[in-house]
C-alpha cells in the first residue's frame, strides 16, 4: 500500500520543479496561463448555456406548450402575483372564446405518518378534474 506521505512529497517536489522550469522560459508560462484562463472561459461558457437552455429555452414537455396560458392578476399597490380561484378561470372558459379549457394547481403541506407511528411533513400537489388530459400527461403513482 503506498504511503501517503511520500504521495505528498512527491507530489510538492514535482509542483516545484515545474515552477523551475517554468520561471525558466516566461513565455512558455504565459502560454499556459493563457491556454488554462481559455479553458476555463470555454467550460464556464458551455456550463452556462446549458443551463439556460435546460430552465429557459426548452419547451414543456406538455401537448401544444404555445397555447398554455397561466392568467395571473396583480392588485394596486400590491407587489405579488395572485392566481384565480378555478371558479374564476371555468368562468373565463365560459363558451370558449376566451379560454379553451381550463385547470388549476395547489400546493398543500400535509403530515404523513410514518413506519414509526411520528408525523412526517410532505407537500402534496393537488389538481382539478382533466388537469392531465388537459397536458396531455399521465399521473406518476407516488410512493
Amino acid at each position: 500500500m503506498p504511503d501517503p506521505l511520500r504521495f505528498v512529497e512527491a507530489t510538492a517536489q514535482d509542483v516545484r520543479g515545474a515552477r523551475r522550469a517554468l520561471a525558466g522560459n516566461p513565455l512558455f508560462a504565459a502560454a499556459m496561463v493563457l491556454v488554462l484562463v481559455l479553458a476555463l472561459g470555454i467550460g464556464a461558457s458551455g456550463t452556462l448555456f446549458t443551463l439556460t437552455h435546460t430552465v429557459l429555452l426548452r419547451e414543456l414537455p406538455v401537448m401544444e406548450p404555445d397555447r398554455l396560458v397561466e392568467p395571473v392578476r396583480q392588485y394596486p399597490g400590491d407587489p405579488w402575483l395572485s392566481s384565480y380561484s378555478i371558479e374564476e378561470l371555468e368562468r373565463f372558459v365560459g363558451d370558449g372564446r376566451l379560454l379553451a379549457a381550463a385547470a388549476g394547481s395547489r400546493t398543500t403541506r400535509v403530515d404523513v405518518s410514518t413506519d414509526a407511528g411520528a408525523a412526517a411533513p410532505a407537500l402534496v400537489e393537488q389538481v382539478t378534474d382533466g388537469y392531465f388530459a388537459l397536458l396531455g400527461l399521465s399521473a406518476w403513482t407516488g410512493r
